[in-house]
């Protein structure tokens, strides 16, 4: 899970001169988010948004 989040924030952040440096820093940032809960967090309002709009 962590390496396919580390993927999305290297293309997010249109690193692609050398993709290869950029996904160290990328998944220490994903591995963060998974750790400090911003990914739960962020998670849970793409569902709030996601059902809001189906309704």
């Amino acid at each position: 899970m962590l390496l396919n989040a580390a993927g999305a924030l290297v293309a997010f952040d249109g690193e692609t001169a050398d993709l290869t440096a950029a996904f160290p820093a990328a998944l220490e940032r994903a591995a963060a988010a998974v750790d400090t809960g911003a990914a739960e967090r962020l998670l849970a309002a793409w569902v709030e948004v996601s059902t809001a709009l189906k309704a």
